[in-house]
């Protein structure tokens, strides 16, 4: 049986691989041109009615319109990798790669331009079998050119509409979404519990043995049916998304009967050298309230992407605080909690979400005004014991334009909240 780690590294390494596709698209054309010339060589069809130089002149162009395309697009993820990385956050650029669009286009120009080369190589005629010179390959690369004629225009338009700032901070939402989905399927209850569980002495410490890095994601069903095997409770100390060092605490043994491996709790554990999203929820979080700081520095002063990054930060609380937010508990066959992995809490959220914000957009009219009505929707839709930790950053906001906006007015026009920073009216 492969062990889930294993899984867990080939799964990552083709979702964030952008020359597996082209690879395969290089084996494809290898592989396809020999069996487009053993159907041509039993059908003999006519099609275009090519010649050995007309074919060979438009083969060498479909080839250098090939060249052409992948430099092209080369190109151009480079230069939206340097201008996401500077303009918005370097974080951004792992959910970038991540987009199969980029790979499948890249990979048909790949495709296309090794099986017009191979095509070229062959096409002469053969008088031992045939007087003309084989029309099916041609046709098929003349079909293939004319798919990446207009992958390439479609690549242009989505490449136009996918590197605004508006798409990029969308895309980083819906993938919070479908992690807190995931992470947090349990409605909200005022019952949550936060802080050291109850269980008494551990009876083992597990130390982190492997390299340093940070938790991306955890086999809970793993480590509960080791725990089962061994009649003990397992808790994770660190949470998904922190960096352990060599030789920290990684987790503790509660009630133990029988010995649990370390090379068993190392391998339901994968760890890597940044944050990602797969089971990091917070992680959404910390990529949008990047892009909002960044805009808000002096060298780049653009509040407005500051604002389209809170309005998915309301969207994204409003959803998690909807949600049961306390430790995640695995559960074996027999009903007995086995395995607990801490999570952030509600106030962990609210702080993430907010306080940088308003440090660094202190002096911005629109920032002050779009978190203002960010705390007050957000109050209103919510469970009333979410509403503390909201107030509190409602004083600590208020405070911060008392010392921003020395003039009364200003002052007053900062703490009026506003859905669109500015524009959208004195009240709400």
């Amino acid at each position: 049986m492969i062990p889930w780690i294993m899984w867990h590294r080939v799964r990552s390494f083709l979702r964030s691989s952008m020359w597996m596709v082209p690879l395969l698209g290089t084996a494809l054309a290898i592989l396809l041109a020999p069996a487009v010339r053993w159907i041509d060589s039993q059908m003999h069809p006519v099609l275009f009615d090519f010649n050995v130089e007309g074919a060979r002149s438009l083969l060498a162009a479909f080839i250098a319109a090939g060249i052409s395309y992948i430099i092209f697009l080369a190109s151009a993820l480079l230069l939206a990798v340097q201008l996401m990385s500077s303009q918005l956050s370097p974080r951004v650029i792992r959910e970038f790669m991540l987009d199969w669009s980029y790979r499948v286009v890249l990979g048909l120009f790949v495709f296309n331009l090794f099986y017009s080369i191979a095509v070229l190589a062959r096409t002469a005629p053969d008088p031992k079998t045939i007087p003309e010179i084989q029309q099916l390959p041609i046709f098929v690369s003349t079909v293939l050119n004319v798919a990446s004629i207009g992958a390439f225009l479609y690549i242009i338009d989505y490449a136009l509409r996918n590197f605004r700032p508006s798409a990029i901070v969308n895309r980083v939402s819906a993938q919070g979404f479908r992690v807190i989905e995931q992470c947090y399927p349990l409605p909200s209850d005022s019952s949550e519990i936060y802080g050291p569980l109850d269980l008494g002495s551990p009876v083992k410490t597990f130390l982190h043995s492997g390299k340093s890095g940070v938790i991306l994601a955890v086999d809970a069903k793993g480590l509960a049916e080791h725990a089962r095997l061994a009649g003990a409770v397992l808790v994770l100390r660190p949470q998904v998304g922190d960096f352990v060092a060599k030789g920290e605490i990684l987790l503790e043994a509660y009630i133990a009967g029988d010995e649990i491996n370390d090379s068993d709790i190392e391998m339901s554990i994968a760890f890597g050298p940044e944050r990602t999203m797969e089971q990091d929820p917070a992680f959404a979080f910390r990529v949008l309230v990047d892009i909002a700081i960044k805009a808000l520095s002096p060298a780049i002063n653009d509040p407005t992407t500051a604002v389209l990054a809170i309005d998915q930060l309301q969207r994204l609380l409003l959803m998690i605080g909807r949600r049961r937010l306390d430790y995640q508990v695995t559960i074996d066959d027999s009903g007995q909690n086995r395995f607990y992995l801490p999570k952030p809490c509600w106030e962990d959220f609210v702080s993430l979400a907010m306080s940088e914000i308003r440090i660094y957009g202190a002096g911005s009219l629109q920032v002050c005004r779009r978190l203002e009505a960010m705390i007050k929707n957000t109050v209103e839709l919510l469970p009333s014991y979410r509403a503390p930790a909201l107030f509190k950053e409602l004083e600590l906001l208020r405070s911060q334009a008392e010392r921003s906006f020395p003039d009364p007015e200003d002052r007053l026009r900062a703490i009026t909240p506003d859905a669109m920073g500015l524009g959208g009216g004195l009240s709400m």
